[in-house]
């Protein structure tokens, strides 16, 4: 879940065990045995079951969110209004058209069969009462939800590959847009969603932010770890009131201080323009050493050992020593990016 936010439906209604037993008394009695214990709050969640076939027992439960992990290669023929949320993790599946789910609300997907993943987005826009919904790790062509998603509001598509934001602009109810790990995106099209609250555009390997300007109704930035120089296309952003911005090349952060909300709101940019007593140490041993082996005590023993980061840090001072123009911050900026990265993806493993 991104940035720790939870999803927004909560169930008011707790079904009874004994209640559920007498519903079913008539039906399969292993699926009885099977889910009895495992119901709580109107959500059934099933894991690592690779030989679901059946989930027609849901419409008698009255489920309203089902969350589906490791279980199954096709989902199963499933026609129901009461279903409001469905989240699906890990399943190696290839189709959604047997779903007849005319309200739900909420979808999750995590890492999608790719060789399927074309006509996923096909598959999800019939579902036309969609408030919310998150892709993570799918390949995706967003057009066909575009064109008939009036009602969503949510839109996170992590690690999904996009490449342009074009088939975005037809989403003018959006408020709240996850682009993250997308490297290479053209957000350029991002300009004409101008009731955009919150957008997350981390890992973009974005340059500049000009495409910003038009969202006056933005609140919320994160802009982490990206290629970015220049912020000042930000302060024509006057509802910002947190913004993330660690982890660029940013050369103008001072005048972030022009900003109208800059007392009164959260904007972080520590790690650029006020580096640590430690990042300043880091930054000066690097400089100074002919291996790059000793500056390694600062990472952890298991990065220590990687050979790629030798080379990676090798390679960051021979280019700042190449570089004339490279000012101190920019080169504590670089330095303490690497590091940044090899622990998180030590922490990822």
């Amino acid at each position: 879940m991104h940035f720790g936010q939870e999803n927004t439906f909560k169930a008011s209604y707790v079904m009874d065990k004994s209640a559920i037993i007498q519903m079913l008394s008539e039906y399969d009695k292993t699926m009885i045995q099977k889910y009895q214990n495992i119901i709580k709050n109107e959500t059934l969640i099933i894991k690592n079951d690779p030989q679901l076939q059946d989930l027609d027992f849901i419409n008698i439960l009255k489920v309203q969110v089902i969350e589906l992990y490791s279980c199954i290669n096709t989902i199963p023929k499933l026609e129901s209004k009461n279903i409001k949320q469905l989240k699906i993790q890990d399943c190696d599946i290839y189709r959604l058209n047997e779903l007849q789910l005319e309200n739900l609300e909420f979808l999750e997907i995590y890492n999608y069969n790719r060789q399927y993943s074309k006509t996923l987005t096909q598959e999800i826009a019939k579902f036309l009462r969609l408030r919310e919904l998150r892709l993570y790790g799918c390949i995706v062509d967003m057009s066909p939800i575009s064109q008939k998603s009036n009602n969503l509001t949510k839109l996170f598509l992590r690690s999904c590959e996009i490449r342009t934001t074009t088939a975005l602009r037809p989403l003018v109810n959006l408020e709240e847009l996850c682009l993250d790990t997308n490297d290479g995106v053209d957000i350029t099209s991002l300009q004409y969603l101008t009731t955009l609250k919150k957008l997350y555009l981390k890992q973009c390997g974005l340059i500049n932010l000009d495409a910003l300007r038009p969202l006056n109704m933005l609140e919320e930035l994160n802009i982490q770890e990206n290629k970015i120089v220049y912020i000042q296309p930000l302060l024509e952003l006057t509802q910002l009131s947190k913004l993330d911005a660690r982890y660029n090349n940013i050369s103008d952060s001072k005048i972030i201080e022009q900003h109208s909300n800059f007392k009164k709101s959260n904007f972080i940019l520590s790690r650029i323009s006020q580096p640590t007593k430690t990042e300043l140490q880091v930054a000066n041993i690097l400089k100074s050493i002919n291996s790059p082996i000793n500056s390694l005590k600062y990472l952890s023993k298991q990065a220590q050992n990687s050979i790629y980061i030798q080379i990676a840090f090798k390679k960051i001072i021979t280019e700042n020593l190449q570089k004339q123009n490279d000012n101190h911050s920019q080169f504590i900026a670089r330095v303490m990016a690497l590091i940044y990265q090899v622990n998180k993806s030590e922490a990822d493993q």
